[in-house]
């Protein structure tokens, strides 16, 4: 394995303990079951967005998965649609 290849491992392993522990069960569930479910075919882009997204307030979060609130255009991505329409 390679140096980079390592550091994506790490990086992937990472970002699935983060999504997995969100703070809230809800969250805890869809968005770390979308990581598990991805993390191995993520790309570097693909997990340094996700990692962004990760920043974001859990309430936020939620109200996006539960449609109570739009998402807005800037935020809008092929990766976040994925994640908002992943079902454990």
């Amino acid at each position: 394995m390679t140096s980079s290849q390592a550091n994506l491992e790490t990086a992937r392993k990472r970002l699935t303990w983060r999504a997995s522990h969100r703070g809230t069960r809800e969250l805890d569930l869809v968005v770390g079951g979308f990581v598990r479910a991805r993390a191995t075919a993520m790309t570097v882009g693909e997990i340094a967005e996700l990692e962004e997204l990760l920043e974001l307030p859990d309430d936020l979060l939620q109200a996006w998965l539960t449609k109570s609130a739009a998402v807005p255009p800037e935020q809008d991505s092929a990766l976040l649609q994925d994640l908002l329409s992943y079902r454990p």
